[in-house]
């Protein structure tokens, strides 16, 4: 689910600002459109347990508020006029999505990038659970220590991702990549 969320979002994005002649920007508008999530994210991680504390429910309820509303924001957007040459069909959708596959492996930078997205997923996922707050609070830490280092966390991805078109600027795509992993 969330591939398809997100490859569909850039892609609306890049399409847009396409239209607008300013696709060359897309990373410095990304990079701070990820940079506001993770501030919403160090927002979050400060008051939820604050919240929490107050009424077990209190942070569901804000949740459940803030994705309704999520799920209203994106009916108003559009996506630019495209025309197509043929009929989509699911069969060539199919045989689009296979050619896309037999390119993706006949290539080495494409296939680099998908084993290192595969890489980088798999720490994430080892790291988050290493800080998911049911693992922390078990092992001595309190909410609010354990809001300090979700906080902190999440103020550090936003500063560093705030940059990060113009760390790629200056040291290069390649030695960029290593970034990701910090």
């Amino acid at each position: 689910g969330i591939s398809f969320s997100s490859g569909a979002g850039d892609a609306l994005f890049y399409d847009t600002l396409k239209k607008l002649r300013k696709e060359k920007d897309f990373l410095k508008y990304r990079s701070v459109q990820e940079a506001l999530y993770l501030c919403v994210a160090l927002f979050s991680a400060f008051l939820s347990p604050y919240l929490f504390s107050l009424n077990v429910r209190l942070p569901y309820y804000i949740s459940a508020v803030s994705a309704i509303f999520w799920l209203l924001v994106p009916m108003t957007f559009y996506e630019p006029a495209i025309r197509h040459k043929e009929k989509v069909t699911l069969k060539r959708h199919y045989l689009h999505m296979k050619e896309g596959l037999l390119y993706a492996l006949s290539h080495k930078k494409i296939s680099w990038l998908l084993l290192f997205s595969v890489f980088v997923g798999i720490i994430f996922a080892a790291i988050a659970q290493l800080i998911y707050s049911p693992y922390i609070i078990e092992h001595g830490f309190s909410l609010k220590e354990f809001a300090l280092i979700a906080g902190f966390a999440a103020g550090l991805q936003a500063v560093l991702t705030s940059f990060s078109h113009t760390l790629e600027k200056f040291i290069g795509e390649k030695k960029s990549f290593i970034f990701v992993l910090i």
